[in-house]
């Protein structure tokens, strides 16, 4: 037997078995229109004296195939900062429906910080006959940038010997949460002894460690000069022990003393050998300098006193002679001294009459004066 093709119907066909050759009819008008609705349709056999007989059948659609899943959006990696897509409603074709809508419906999955998330959006479409397909987008939301620093402390300059004044900066976050500020001070060696620059780097975390980092720098200087808390003293030094005190003296800067607070003194003085003459002052000038070339000065004198008489030679003996011109000329002697150094002097004679002509008495008087008098 050969299908008969059902009139007006691509695709559906029927079979029947005659004995006679029959003209077939059928009252069939249109297919179902609802999922697995059924149309009776009957068929009719006539032969050519007008006899008829009948048979009936259903025809039922039946639709298996889901819709065909539209173009859905790209997956997306945004920043927790950044804006989220609303989601939109797609169309779907199928087969049998036509054109079927699906609204997506998120669903959310906390990160591991804050601000971090998983959106999964899914769109489901459903036919006239249930039949069902999904298509997903996945957004993921993560914290990848650091904090902003909003405020940094200036650099400064400040006098050595008094704390760093560093300031505290301030710092935030696009996905909120805690910000960790933490510090670190590297110190190098200024332009002197004493001075020195120290940079303070702060480093803001987030809650997802990512990090920024911002400095500030306290330079350390000394502009300020030693001070004298002691000032030298004046001084009187015996000609005798003169070398020894005067060194000693000029080595202990007069007495003097000073301070600085960033760094060690070394004391200078301008003595230059003089010692002057007797009982004058000579005034010397001290001088304290510190690592980066601050100097105070303080003045103090030293005078020279002598008050030991030069040291007599032995005089001549006592004479006796018998007439005035056997008596010796005055001699010349020399004394010392332990400031004057020798010192020479001619007798000086004082003749004192005797009882008779050319008998006297000569006392001859060797004077010596040092510088002192």
């Amino acid at each position: 037997m050969t299908p008969v093709p059902l009139a007006g119907q691509p695709g559906f066909s029927y079979t029947a078995t005659f004995t006679d050759i029959p003209n077939w009819t059928n009252d069939f008008t249109s297919a179902p229109t609802t999922c697995a609705a059924a149309v009776l349709v009957t068929f009719t056999a006539a032969d050519q004296c007008g006899n008829t007989v009948t048979t009936q059948a259903e025809i039922q659609i039946n639709d298996n195939i889901a819709p065909e899943i539209p173009a859905i959006p790209a997956d997306l990696v945004l920043g927790c900062g950044d804006e989220i897509p609303s989601g939109q409603m797609l169309t779907a074709i199928d087969a049998c429906s036509g054109e079927v809508e699906a609204t997506p419906v998120d669903s959310e999955i906390i990160g591991e910080c804050p601000g971090s998330r998983i959106i999964t959006r899914v769109w489901t479409f459903t036919d006239g006959c249930n039949n069902t397909v999904s298509a997903s987008q996945t957004i993921t939301i993560s914290d990848t940038t650091a904090p902003v620093f909003t405020f940094v402390p200036e650099d400064i300059t400040a006098e050595c010997g008094t704390a760093p004044a560093f300031g505290i900066p301030v710092a935030s976050d696009a996905c909120g949460g805690a910000i960790d500020l933490s510090f670190t001070d590297a110190t190098v060696p200024g332009s002197c002894s004493g001075s020195s620059i120290i940079t303070r780097t702060w480093t803001a975390t987030d809650a997802c460690n990512n990090q920024a980092t911002a400095s500030q720098t306290v330079s350390l200087t000394d502009a300020t000069a030693p001070v004298i808390t002691t000032p030298a003293s004046n001084i009187e030094i015996t000609c005798a022990d003169g070398t020894d005190q005067l060194a000693a003296w000029l080595a202990s800067n007069g007495g003097a003393v000073a301070v600085d607070a960033c760094s060690d003194i070394v004391w200078t003085n301008d003595y230059d050998g003089q010692t002057g003459s007797c009982g004058t002052a000579i005034t010397v000038t001290f001088t304290a300098t510190d690592g980066c070339g601050n100097s105070s000065t303080t003045a103090a004198d030293f005078t020279i006193i002598d008050t030991v008489a030069p040291v007599a030679p032995v005089a001549p003996e006592t004479l006796t002679v018998d007439c005035a011109t056997a008596v010796p000329a005055p001699a010349t002697l020399t004394a010392t001294d332990a400031c004057s150094g020798e010192i020479t002097a001619t007798g000086i004679d004082v003749v004192t009459p005797g009882n008779c002509a050319n008998n006297f008495t000569i006392v001859r008087t060797w004077t010596f004066t040092d510088q002192c008098g």
